[in-house]
């Protein structure tokens, strides 16, 4: 009986030590790199079937377990969005960038008379990023611009209705004129974007099946543009919660 105990203890403490324990990433987690398409979400997953049929479920939970195992030295997941919508896309809160002729002074900048714009990118800010309207080819901007000065403008739209869009910017506001076929680009990393159906590409580390680790996901939502030669998504589908944070 006590050799009987001993045993019994000995393996619920290799137990307890290997729950306890971080384990790093090596063999038993080879790299994966696939191409599929979105067919739902989880709380810290994207669950997708890929071009071959088979399906996985890509996490992106910073925390990385495996059953009762803590993983460690596996990076962070980088989550990229892109695609092309038009401007109803466009909501207060969003960040911005694009490029403008203006006119006005640094608290009030107008886009000058005869122009609209084209293009707007929504984006994900990194911690680095720089805000503001930046006179193109110029140092610091003038007190007043009286004629047409091009910059680039990155800020957070404060509102937009009737193809007028207002962004703030540290030092004031700006207030542009959208075209009617102006295009919205994205490019940003909040997965609250992502929908199913969209494309995806996944690289990582392949867990317990059908679980992979993912540290780059990439996810096109095509283009809703109305003659656009992308591939083209109804706009009205459905955009779903992944929580990449903690």
């Amino acid at each position: 009986m006590r050799n009987l105990y001993s045993l019994t203890t000995g393996l619920l403490s290799m137990v307890l030590l290997l729950v306890a324990t971080p384990l790093a990433w090596s063999a038993n987690f080879p790299p994966v790199e696939v191409e599929g398409k979105i067919v739902g979400f989880g709380k810290m997953e994207v669950y997708v079937v890929t071009s071959d049929g088979k399906k996985i479920a890509a996490n992106v939970n910073p925390d990385r377990i495996d059953g009762p195992v803590r993983i460690t030295g596996i990076p962070n997941p980088k989550v990229t969005i892109v695609g092309k919508e038009n401007v109803d896309f466009l909501k207060n809160g969003m960040y911005v960038r694009f490029h403008a002729k203006l006119i006005g002074t640094v608290k009030s900048l107008v886009l000058a008379r005869d122009e609209s714009i084209a293009e707007v990118e929504v984006f994900t800010p990194e911690k680095d990023a720089v805000f503001g309207a930046m006179p193109e080819g110029l140092g610091d901007p003038p007190k007043r611009i009286t004629e047409p000065l091009k910059h680039f403008v990155v800020g957070q739209i404060a509102s937009v209705k009737r193809g007028s869009l207002t962004v703030n910017v540290p030092k004031g506001k700006v207030k542009v004129r959208l075209a009617k076929d102006a295009v919205v680009k994205l490019n940003v990393s909040d997965a609250r974007y992502a929908r199913k159906g969209d494309k995806i590409s996944v690289k990582g580390f392949a867990a317990t099946p059908p679980k992979v680790f993912a540290t780059e996901i990439i996810i096109d939502r095509g283009s809703s543009i109305e003659g656009d030669e992308g591939d083209k998504k109804d706009g009205k589908k459905e955009e779903k919660k992944v929580d990449n944070k903690e």
